[in-house]
């Protein structure tokens, strides 16, 4: 049985990788051509205009990590010294 489930465990891990390696493939070589630094660091576009980028997305996505980390990160590690010194 653990033979079994290595296996199956290996196989899954492999078709997820080689999708995700095959999407990130395709994504880049379609998108090479506007993939800059300006894409990164310009603002989305106003309605009816052409190209834009994602900067505020990604600003966003910084402040919602930095702040998950604030609030996760000393709760784990002050759970961890808990159970470390009072658990059994």
């Amino acid at each position: 049985m653990d033979v079994f489930i290595r296996f199956f465990s290996v196989t899954s891990a492999t078709i997820g990788i080689f999708f995700l390696c095959w999407i990130l493939w395709v994504v880049l070589k379609r998108g090479h051509s506007v993939l800059s630094l300006s894409f990164f660091t310009s603002a989305p576009p106003s309605p009816g205009e052409g190209t834009g980028g994602i900067y505020y997305a990604l600003v966003g996505t910084l402040k919602m990590t930095g702040l998950a980390c604030l609030m996760g990160v000393p709760l784990g590690l002050l759970t961890g010294v808990h159970l470390a010194e009072f658990g059994r």
